[in-house]
């Protein structure tokens, strides 16, 4: 599971549409994150939370899993999740779809293929690109569901069009081995390009370790030619903003 930053502007998210008393308890826990005050920020965001502020909730639940200034407690974090998830948040939707993904030994929940996608349904529908991401290999890998590659494609493409790194990783290596597919190894060192202009020190970690397992199929000229594509795919999602 990946660790989130807490941005101000994620935090802004929660602000509508709640009791005064909400928002500012959520308001005071920023203040007291950002200034390294975790204790002050979890209690301001308990009680926020309480009051139905689906972010806090998900931020409780981060920290809870994480164990980010808190001690790490997955039957906090699967609460927490639970919560925001049913309030709409499609973070929380995602993080509670991966507990069900993989169960939790620890806290007695059973790995749930079917309530894994339909979390990932959930926040897939809110165009998340992490749960479209996911859906993408539920469905080439059948988990839950019959496996299609097809479907599975379509929503692995659909996660890259918004730039998530993972689905960059996940298409490069499909394309490059022609899984389920035509060989494109162009296409796949595109995405490859991509995932290392695009992606944290770890992913472009990883992209290097792709493309040392795929050295025989990614030759000089077919790096070229993906990375020419990778600009011109950067080109065409600033050109739309």
């Amino acid at each position: 599971m990946r660790k989130l930053p807490l941005t101000l502007a994620a935090a802004l998210l929660g602000l509508g549409g709640l009791p005064a008393t909400a928002a500012a308890d959520f308001e005071r826990g920023i203040t007291a994150f950002r200034s390294g005050d975790v204790e002050t920020a979890v209690e301001e965001w308990k009680a926020s939370a309480a009051d139905g502020h689906a972010l806090s909730a998900y931020l409780l639940g981060n920290l809870y899993m994480n164990g980010q200034g808190v001690p790490a407690s997955d039957a906090l974090a699967f609460s927490y999740f639970t919560q925001a998830a049913e309030m709409g948040n499609s973070d929380a939707q995602v993080r509670l779809a991966q507990y069900y993904l993989t169960g939790i030994p620890d806290i007695e929940l059973e790995r749930d293929y079917l309530k894994a996608l339909d979390w990932f349904d959930k926040a897939a529908l809110k165009f998340n690109p992490e749960a479209q991401y996911y859906l993408g290999k539920m469905h080439r890998n059948g988990l839950g569901v019959p496996r299609s590659r097809v479907e599975g494609m379509r929503w692995l493409l659909l996660s890259a069009k918004k730039g998530y790194v993972p689905a960059f990783l996940e298409l490069a290596r499909i394309y490059a081995k022609g899984e389920g597919i035509a060989e494109e190894p162009v296409e796949g060192a595109m995405y490859l390009n991509l995932a290392k202009k695009l992606g944290t020190d770890e992913e472009r970690e990883q992209a290097n370790a792709l493309q040392d397992q795929l050295k025989g199929i990614f030759s000089a000229d077919v790096r070229l030619q993906g990375e020419a594509r990778a600009r011109q795919w950067l080109e065409a999602r600033k050109s739309r903003g």
